[in-house]
């Protein structure tokens, strides 16, 4: 016997009694499809906050190694050493001077001290009759300069006032300094000795002089300020030398003989009596 299908409002139609519509087991199969898809969700986020996290992660090494870099960068690559020559300029020995950073070597106290020993050196001296040597001594000078300082003008009016080349024509001056204290971190006092000599007459005097010294550390940054100023210390600033008691260079008469040793007497030895043989 045929049964009539039975509608069940929207829900589908039954085609036979007893059996289930796909709507029915749809709904009834609801719950797993929810689950999975929730399973799924949770998935995705998961995968997602791992691809947040790996790429904070690359970020911020990429924000360190661009630090690094800039730093690196920043920092001076000059390696200092120190070379050993005798009186003929031949290369005795050479050190690197690499028991300290780097930046500490620019502003050592000993290198300062050196750089401002030869600086004034350099300044004082006088070359007799040779202009290329006193000009390159003058470049140095003037290399160890600060632009537009208090130095850089008083430095060009003392060559103006004391120009070495024409004093060369007829003297020649040795500077030697004898001792740079410092005053502060970037303040020194010098003293130094002036032997000049009269080449005409052959004639010299003895002279001490001190002066304060105020400099700056800028270390180079390219190849023209290595072959110019290779530790980068800059003169500031430069006082007024002042004369100290001059002495004029010892005459003979002036220097003490060194005292004789008295002679030493020598023993007299008894001559031995001859003894004849009796024939």
């Amino acid at each position: 016997m045929a049964t009539d299908a039975l509608p069940i409002g929207n829900l589908g139609v039954r085609t036979k009694a007893g059996e289930r519509t796909q709507l029915e087991n749809a709904i009834d199969g609801r719950p797993h499809v929810q689950r999975a898809l929730d399973s799924a969700l949770r998935s995705a986020r998961g995968w997602r906050r791992f691809f947040y996290s790996l790429t904070l992660f690359l970020c911020t090494i990429i924000v360190v190694l661009s630090f690094v870099v800039l730093r690196s960068t920043a920092q001076s690559r000059l390696i200092p050493y120190v070379v050993q020559t005798d009186g003929q300029g031949r290369i005795l020995n050479t050190e690197i001077l690499k028991d300290r950073a780097v930046e500490e070597n620019f502003t050592s106290e000993k290198t300062k001290k050196a750089e401002i020993k030869k600086w004034v050196e350099d300044w004082r001296t006088v070359v007799h009759k040779d202009v290329w040597a006193q000009k390159a001594l003058a470049t140095h000078v003037l290399n160890m300069v600060a632009s537009s300082s208090e130095a850089s003008a008083s430095l060009v009016a003392w060559y103006k006032a004391n120009d070495p080349v024409e004093k060369g024509e007829k003297f020649h001056v040795e500077a030697t300094v004898k001792n740079v204290v410092a005053q502060s971190p970037m303040t020194y006092e010098v003293y130094w000795e002036e032997r000049e000599i009269n080449a005409v007459d052959e004639s010299g005097t003895v002279s001490r002089w001190r002066n304060t010294i105020t400099i700056t550390v800028n270390p180079p940054r390219n190849v023209y300020d290595v072959e110019k100023n290779p530790y980068g210390l800059y003169v500031v600033s430069v006082s007024e030398p002042q004369k100290e008691a001059m002495t004029e260079a010892p005459t003979e008469q002036q220097v003490k003989p060194a005292p004789v040793p008295a002679p030493i007497p020598v023993p007299v030895v008894p001559e031995t009596p001859k003894v004849e043989d009796d024939q």
